[in-house]
């Protein structure tokens, strides 16, 4: 009977152990367009709104991005109430415009040229 329950532990242990490992296995989920506040408009350094988050709130305008930003953006968010433009520094070119509420994944040809953003 000892031998019986020692194999029936051992098999759940296994079991659970299995299914941790098929847990952290899976992949991660795209970020949300959610984790922007209200009242922001945010960058996020790779597509679908994932990797590292820069927000910007609507207050404080037209906002040159710190060097580390530039050239990182790869999704965007506006949470502001307005149209806000993503901007390529290199002579203020819009790379796109960005209504109030809307979510944006980069167009073609903009992605990674993001250096700041601002109300339109």
């Amino acid at each position: 009977m000892r031998n019986i329950k020692r194999i029936s532990i051992a098999v759940a242990s296994v079991g659970l152990l299995g299914a941790g490992l098929a847990a952290a296995a899976a992949p991660a989920s795209a970020g949300t367009p959610g984790s922007c506040a209200s009242g922001y408009f945010c960058v996020y350094t790779d597509g679908n709104f994932d990797g590292a988050q820069y927000s910007v709130p609507d207050s404080a305008g037209y906002t040159n991005m710190p060097a580390a930003w530039h050239d990182q953006c790869s999704s965007w968010v506006n949470h502001t109430g307005r149209i806000w433009n993503v901007y390529d520094n290199a002579g203020r070119t819009v790379l796109q415009r960005v209504g109030n509420g809307s979510v944006a994944s980069v167009p073609a040809g903009t992605n990674d040229k993001c250096d700041s953003v601002g109300p339109a």
